[in-house]
């Protein structure tokens, strides 16, 4: 009698650690969908809790790690070219900003 329950509560081990996995795997797979979402112009649900952000951060920052691999092994292999001398157009103006700093606030007062 002691054998089989120590049989079935090995298979239920088992399949328990199996079902964790898939779930894991499920949570990687539903968050990468949101982040292809969110890089289609889908909007974050504001309902979301820090640790699913957290989540979706882990899974961006994963999804871009062979993408910064893949630049940093092309640039290594092309050569790198930000220390290459750039061209000058002409002397630079130092005597302000090109912005127009003459503009109306967002919110106008209220007048009562």
């Amino acid at each position: 009698m002691k054998t089989l329950e120590k049989i079935t509560t090995k298979r239920i081990e088992k399949i328990e650690k199996e079902l964790e996995k898939v779930r894991k795997e499920n949570k990687k797979m539903e968050y990468t969908n949101q982040m292809y979402g969110l890089l289609n112009g889908e909007e974050m649900p504001n309902s979301r809790h820090i640790e699913d952000l957290n989540d979706l951060c882990y899974v961006i920052n994963k999804n871009l790690k062979p993408i910064n691999d893949g630049i940093k092994a092309k640039t290594h292999e092309e050569g790198s070219t930000s220390n290459a001398p750039q061209p000058i157009a002409g002397p630079m103006d130092s005597g302000g900003t090109s912005f127009d700093m003459s503009w109306a606030p967002l919110l106008a007062p209220l007048m009562l």
